[in-house]
């Protein structure tokens, strides 16, 4: 049992390193094939992959997807680790910070997109595992980062990159770290997975989603830049809006005049009917309050044709891999597997996932209704505070369609 135990400290925070909360190696997939393998698979993965009349390819494609995935849920226990690390950099190292993380592994149908449109190899991806973290303020923000520049971590940042002073054009706005996983001990099976870090406001967070959730429903990868022009552009001076309030960088291409910018906004909205569609997604999926306990891992699946989500969750890393691989199976249901501290962050970690764009929607309001702007305030702040006052004691869990048992 000594050679399957996990390595009895952290070299940043020995004293808060939980050998329950990781459990044993043998919980963990680990990577069975070459690395050689891997690079060989992401050629295919960026490709069309076409099953023959005769199916005589299936069982090579088949092949394919396994070692794909076997690698991608590789990266799930150096995931944990440095999200431990995150949660720890947020509230008990050095100055206490306001603000909430999650984890989560990388979507099959995004890898293959992104393997496709660069030059990357499958085998130096760094986001296959991601972590997160939503900061109260921008002060706090900065302070994160701070943190991790100062020696907070115990891996090697292989990347660092602001968006904030350099937004990308799109509008996208955040701050990245790239970590290479150091091991220890009996890790060294783990060694050099690349697991990304963002660092975001709860406004940049807001545009991310609305963002995220207007292309889930238009069938579109907005994320990616892939879309309708008009909704793009309205998303990159929106975020150029968001950007003034937080002191931030504009987007290349948008007006720095306030009043240029809310008129091609107000244009926008009225060739787009903005609003009505952001308020329709957020009233268009149903939800029933069942909710049965918590989980380290919950399985988020959207059906968009059922407009229902679906929430399974997992305490063995294994079987939440598998779960999750399994979900992404061509169903057409989007799937992501998440690790979050405590189940009421689950919504407010991946609000895309549940058509949560409200603050988004809030902000648009005030711009495009500008003599309604003190009600919409209003109501956003009351919205805020309502939230604040929610305690353990009574969870907002409404937005569950079903919760199924842990395993």
């Amino acid at each position: 049992m000594l050679n399957d135990s996990i390595a009895a400290g952290s070299p940043l925070y020995p004293e808060l390193f939980d050998a329950d909360y990781f459990g044993l190696m043998s919980d963990y997939p680990k990577f069975d094939y070459l690395r050689k393998q891997i690079v060989r698979v992401g050629e295919e993965l960026s490709g069309k992959m076409v099953v023959a009349g005769d199916k005589s390819n299936l069982d090579h494609y088949r092949e394919v997807f396994r070692i794909a995935y076997n690698w991608r849920n590789s990266h799930i226990y150096p995931m944990r680790r440095i999200h431990h690390e995150l949660m720890a950099n947020v509230r008990q190292r050095g100055v206490k910070l306001q603000g909430f993380t999650s984890a989560r592994l990388k979507r099959m149908q995004s890898i293959r997109e992104k393997l496709g449109e660069s030059s990357t190899k499958f085998d130096q991806m760094q986001d296959l595992g991601g972590c997160r973290a939503i900061m109260d303020s921008v002060d706090e923000y900065r302070q994160l980062i701070a943190k991790y520049r100062e020696g907070g971590t115990g891996h090697r940042i292989r990347n660092d990159t602001d968006y904030f002073e350099k937004p990308r054009a799109s509008g996208y706005r955040g701050h990245h770290f790239v970590l290479e996983f150091q091991p220890e001990a009996n890790e060294y099976q783990h060694k050099d997975r690349r697991i990304e870090v963002q660092l975001r406001t709860g406004l940049q967070h807001a545009w991310a989603t609305a963002v995220e959730a207007v292309g889930i429903m238009r069938r579109e990868n907005m994320k990616r830049g892939i879309g309708d022009p008009d909704w793009l552009r309205l998303f990159a001076l929106m975020s150029t809006d968001f950007a003034i309030e937080e002191d931030g960088a504009h987007v290349p291409g948008t007006p720095e005049g306030k009043r240029e910018r809310h008129q091609e906004l107000r244009h926008l909205n009225d060739k787009l009917n903005a609003v009505v569609f952001l308020e329709n997604i957020n009233q268009a999926f149903d939800y029933a309050p069942v909710y049965r306990g918590s989980a380290k891992f919950y399985l988020v699946q959207i059906d968009r044709d059922k407009k229902e989500v679906h929430v399974t969750g997992y305490n063995q890393p294994i079987n939440a891999t598998e779960g999750f691989s399994a979900s992404e199976t061509g169903n057409g249901v989007i799937s992501v597997l998440a690790e979050v501290n405590k189940i009421e962050d689950l919504m407010k970690a991946f609000p895309n996932y549940f058509m949560d764009v409200q603050m988004f929607t809030d902000h648009l309001k005030t711009i495009v209704f500008p003599d309604r702007a003190h009600k919409v305030a209003k109501s956003a702040a009351e919205s805020v505070r309502a939230t604040k006052k929610k305690s353990s004691n009574f969870l907002d869990l409404s937005w569950l369609k079903s919760y199924r048992p842990q395993r």
